[in-house]
């Protein structure tokens, strides 16, 4: 019974050989009989080459951004004008009012904590306010 072995390199510095000799020792080991191995250099450079020309490409205008002084990276976002515990406002006043701690309140309108201390910072909410 034939056992094939698939070897792949993706950059000129890496060699099949030493793949191939860690293959060999596996199959000793497992007693598989005759190994044919198929081998795939040229797909796996030509990937290289693509990752290291995006990667120059992307450093070369990032350069050519800052010496226009441009600002570099994700810009600054603005505040969505509706949060997702908008719709569920009348109910989370009523957990205030009543005393229920902010986390069970997460719960009962299932978010996350931190998603309602956002809710209620932005709407200038604390336990002690929320009767306003």
């Amino acid at each position: 019974m034939v056992t094939y072995a698939y070897l792949r390199v993706s950059t000129n510095q890496q060699d099949v050989n030493n793949q191939r000799q860690g293959i060999f020792e596996y199959a000793n080991q497992k007693g598989l009989g005759h190994l044919q191995f198929v081998e795939d250099t040229v797909s796996g450079q030509k990937r290289w080459r693509e990752r290291e020309l995006i990667s120059m490409r992307t450093k070369e205008a990032l350069a050519k951004r800052r010496e226009a002084g441009k600002s570099l990276g994700r810009p600054k976002g603005r505040q969505s004008a509706k949060l997702k515990l908008d719709t569920k406002k009348q109910e989370i006043m009523m957990y205030l009012d009543k005393g229920i701690s902010k986390r069970s309140i997460a719960k009962l309108v299932d978010c996350a904590p931190s998603t309602l201390y956002y809710w209620m910072k932005r709407h200038k909410l604390s336990k002690s306010n929320s009767h306003q």
